[in-house]
C-alpha cells in the first residue's frame, strides 16, 4: 500500500498501489479513488476501471495479494466508472471517513447520535445479479447502497465491500 509519517499527498502523475493497509491521504491536487476490497485478493488478476464510453482509463496486474487497490491519475475526471476484474464486473458502496471526502477532510460530527435502525434486516441489498460474500455487512456508506457504477467525485474518493457482481 500506501506508507508516510509525514502525509500522503497526490499532486499529479499516475499512482497505482495495492496492499493491506493504508494510510489516511491528507490531501493534494489530483482526484484519486481508494477501493478496499471485502476479502484478499489474489496477484495476477487484471483489473481496470472504464468511462461510460467503455474505455478503459486504467488497467494494472497487481504481483502480490492486497485488500486495498489506489489509482490517482490525469484522465480520473468527475463521472461515472465500473470496475472491473478481469471479465468479472466489480461492485460495492461509496464510504465516507478519512479517505472518502476531498482532499481527505473528515466532515465535523458534532456529537450526532446515529439514527436508530429498523427492525429486521437492515444490510444493503446488492444489485440485480449480484451475490455478495459470506457475512457481507458493516462499514457501509451512510447510503448503504451497492452499486456496479461508481461516482468519481473530485478529490478523494473511497469505495468499500469491493467484491464480484454476478451480472
Amino acid at each position: 500500500g500506501i506508507d508516510s509519517d509525514k502525509g500522503i499527498y497526490i499532486n499529479g502523475g499516475n499512482v497505482v498501489a495495492t496492499g493491506n493497509m493504508l494510510d489516511r491521504i491528507a490531501g493534494g491536487e489530483q482526484t484519486y479513488a481508494v477501493f478496499n476490497f471485502k476479502t484478499r485478493q489474489n496477484g495476477d488478476n487484471l483489473y481496470s476501471l472504464k468511462n461510460t464510453n467503455g474505455s478503459s482509463i486504467f488497467e494494472f496486474t497487481p504481483k502480490n495479494a492486497f485488500t486495498y487497490l489506489v489509482f490517482s491519475g490525469d484522465n480520473l475526471v468527475e463521472g461515472d466508472y465500473t470496475f472491473w476484474q478481469g471479465k468479472t464486473q466489480l461492485c460495492g458502496s461509496k464510504g465516507s471517513g478519512m479517505n472518502g471526502m476531498p482532499n481527505g477532510e473528515r466532515p465535523e460530527r458534532p456529537n450526532e447520535q446515529p439514527p436508530e435502525k429498523p427492525d429486521g434486516d437492515y444490510r444493503p441489498k446488492p444489485p440485480d445479479g449480484a451475490v455478495p460474500p459470506d457475512n457481507f455487512g458493516g462499514n457501509m456508506s451512510e447510503s448503504g447502497e451497492i452499486s456496479t457504477t461508481f461516482s468519481i467525485t473530485k478529490g478523494g474518493n473511497q469505495f468499500i465491500n469491493i467484491f464480484p457482481s454476478t451480472k
